[in-house]
């Protein structure tokens, strides 16, 4: 018989109210995975503010076309959220990228 060995977290996705019993060096191995599945979320996050460029509304105003209300009313919609640095608003290219790529 074939058996595939699938992990206690990927357990837990699939069936979030299954109720199971483990021994210690399970539920050890199993925080163990999903402290290094987090420490791998952060770090891709973390890399990928890193190099994200910032750009001014002139900026994104020019690249996707579009007016200082449009920019408003996206924001209060939550579909392109500015980054506030002081009193200064900027802009993710890469939140900028997305919406270029889905016109």
């Amino acid at each position: 018989m074939n058996e595939e060995k699938i992990s206690i977290t990927e357990i837990a996705r699939i069936y979030p109210n299954l109720t199971i019993s483990l021994t210690y060096s399970e539920l050890v191995d199993a925080f163990r995975d999903i402290l290094i599945e987090e420490n791998l979320k952060n770090k891709l996050l973390s890399e990928e503010n890193k190099t994200d460029v910032l750009l001014t509304e002139e900026q994104v105003q020019k690249m996707l076309e579009v007016s200082h209300s449009t920019l408003w009313r996206w924001q209060n919609q939550d579909y392109l959220t500015p980054v506030s640095i002081g009193r200064k608003k900027r802009y993710k290219q890469s939140d900028v990228e997305r919406i270029l790529n889905n016109k």
